[in-house]
């Protein structure tokens, strides 16, 4: 039989001293809902594996969608509230925006997520309650926003509620905890935990603020709607996550050079015929790319797209791409990133491809390269 999730305490000393824990949100074991010893235990490593001070607090929901659409409610949008939000999100973001929160009389104003001009111009004019961005955005368009400038646009001087989607790069490539400086600024960073966290064994999500009005409302809101991760959930975490920075950083950064050299091979073998075309910002195709080498010059994300432009369409690109040994050797057909194998998945409803690289060494890395390679430069 299953344990009870909810303690029974020996006397009434003990529970005057949970309930006096549980309301400073201490660490300590009580009803589920109200937060539990191993969630917190698991937000103070995840918080030491991407580099956080005691300045921030680190909150865990049930998956990283989740932790996306708590945040953007922080600070109470309403009808008439206004927010912007980069136009090429990934595809639940984009869904939340325009189906949950524009028929509620909010606001939605798009931008081009890589362009500062037309971010400031939008802020000026708009002055948006809620500004959210990915900093790598997690579509087709990969573009890639310039942190430290946009802090910097002068028209953000009213302080709106700012929430930056670093799923895509995480900590390992893009840290903001080495960007954000300013306490009083509201401003807070969301990833999904499921993939180098949790490696896939289970869902996750993650939010983490130096704001202490952001913190207050994001515990108080937690407790009350009950999105924390779940007990089960704390468990494989606990199982899965390194025991050390240093370890979790260099499979991260392996996982996105191993993926930014299936792109490098990928685009060598782009034709005349336009058969298919290599989405990665660090390629030269991208019209920002000079600015991401210099930031990333191992690469920015995990994950490339192939674009279906000929007659083939992305489930018949798929399974050419599957047709050979080597491939299928080294790969899996699946969706998500941050696997120890590369990930093929045709998108179903548009003409592209998301492939994910794994942790493979440096000669199963080359060979699969050349896989692609062969196979593509066969499609006319």
């Amino acid at each position: 039989m299953e344990k009870e999730v909810v303690p029974s305490f020996a006397n009434i000393e003990e529970v005057i001293n949970y309930q006096a824990k549980k309301e400073r949100f201490e660490m300590v074991d009580g009803y589920p809902r109200d937060g539990y010893a191993a969630l917190y235990d698991m937000e103070n490593r995840i918080s030491s594996l991407i580099g956080l001070n005691n300045e921030w607090r680190l909150e865990l929901f049930g998956c990283g969608m989740l932790a996306v659409t708590e945040v953007i409610e922080l600070d109470f949008p309403t009808k008439d509230s206004v927010i912007l939000y980069g136009q090429d999100l990934y595809n639940q973001s984009l869904y939340f925006v325009n189906e949950e929160l524009h028929p509620r009389g909010i606001k939605t104003i798009g931008v081009e997520s890589d362009s500062l001009l037309d971010i400031e111009q939008t802020i000026k004019k708009y002055r948006p309650d809620v500004i959210l961005l990915e900093t790598v955005t997690n579509g087709p368009s990969m573009t890639v926003l310039d942190v430290e400038k946009f802090l910097e646009i002068s028209a953000l001087d009213y302080n709106p509620l700012i929430v930056l989607d670093n799923s895509l790069p995480i900590s390992s490539i893009l840290p903001p905890s080495e960007i954000i400086e300013d306490k009083a600024r509201k401003i807070i960073v969301v990833e999904s935990g499921t993939k180098f966290f949790s490696l896939n064994r289970t869902m996750a999500g993650l939010a983490y603020t130096k704001n202490e009005y952001l913190k207050r409302r994001m515990m108080y809101r937690r407790r009350c709607r009950g999105t924390l991760l779940v007990p089960e959930s704390a468990k494989i975490l606990g199982k899965t996550l390194p025991g050390t920075k240093t370890e979790f950083d260099l499979r991260n950064r392996l996982v996105v050079s191993n993926t930014s050299e299936l792109t490098r091979a990928c685009f060598e073998v782009e034709n005349e015929d336009d058969v298919f075309i290599t989405t990665y910002p660090n390629l030269d195709s991208y019209e920002k790319s000079e600015f991401v080498n210099s930031k990333y010059p191992h690469g920015c994300s995990p994950v490339f797209f192939l674009g279906c432009l000929g007659e083939l369409n992305q489930f018949e690109l798929t399974e050419r791409l599957w047709e050979n040994p080597i491939i299928r050797k080294y790969c899996n057909l699946g969706q998500s990133f941050g696997f120890d194998r590369t990930r093929i998945w045709p998108d179903p409803h548009f003409d592209v491809i998301r492939i994910a690289g794994g942790t493979e060494n440096k000669a199963e890395i080359q060979e699969l390269s050349e896989a692609f390679k062969e196979t593509l430069s066969k499609i006319n």
